[in-house]
């Protein structure tokens, strides 16, 4: 299958998601357009543009550019039910006004969790930074000291969806698949890259039903 980019192009400013429509994949070209807007699983909430390598039973492949930012909230906690909820409020507060420009920031998706690097102990919780934002200078810098403003850099990663509200068990079960299937396929994972795991929900607390998950490993 040809790769190729899944992006559109809207300006649509919202606070919190409703429903998660069926993707539809639109490009749009315009001179005046200074960064591509893409969206995913939604016509509305903006997400980091990817191109898409390939499919394969159970997973989809996907090379990301790595010119994104993103907020990145450190919570000090084994517990992956208190990064849920004390990552979130962190960076929700953040993209509220709670940052040097008292600026309220367009909610995006997805919402990634990664487990600190090995020498510390709890989580990294991130929001993607919209583009609106086109260089780090121009993102509003954080009050709350547990915050930083990253990039993962240019990367490819094989990910897995799944639905429902998920629980570490659930993102647990879904890596260990993808491990497998990707071990199966003779695809090797890049086990110790900085972010060679994420795990991403696209959701608000108030949708309900078809919700979206991933595992995202990076691959060679």
């Amino acid at each position: 299958m040809n790769a190729h980019r899944i992006c559109c192009v809207l300006f649509i400013t919202i606070t919190m998601p409703s429903t998660f429509a069926s993707f539809t994949a639109v490009l749009f070209f315009a001179s005046t357009v200074a960064a591509e807007v893409c969206h995913l699983y939604s016509s509305t909430i903006e997400s980091p543009c990817f191109t898409l390598l390939r499919n394969e039973s159970g997973y989809e492949v996907r090379e990301y550019r790595g010119e994104e930012m993103w907020t990145s909230a450190y919570v000090r906690s084994p517990s992956f039910a208190q990064a849920q909820n004390k990552g979130f409020m962190a960076n929700f507060d953040y993209i509220s006004g709670e940052n040097s420009e008292g600026e309220k920031i367009p909610m995006t998706a997805p919402v990634t969790f990664r487990r600190a690097p090995d020498d510390q102990v709890g989580w990294l919780v991130s929001f993607f930074v919209p583009s609106k934002y086109p260089s780090r200078e121009e993102v509003p810098a954080p009050k709350d000291e547990s915050i930083s403003i990253m990039s993962l850099g240019p990367a490819t990663y094989a990910v897995r969806v799944f639905d429902g509200f998920a629980t570490f068990g659930d993102f647990d079960k879904n890596e260990y698949e993808l491990k497998k299937a990707l071990l199966a396929d003779g695809v090797t994972p890049v086990e110790d890259a900085e972010n060679g795991v994420l795990w991403a929900g696209y959701d608000s607390p108030f949708v309900y039903v078809n919700r979206h998950n991933e595992v995202w490993v990076r691959v060679a």
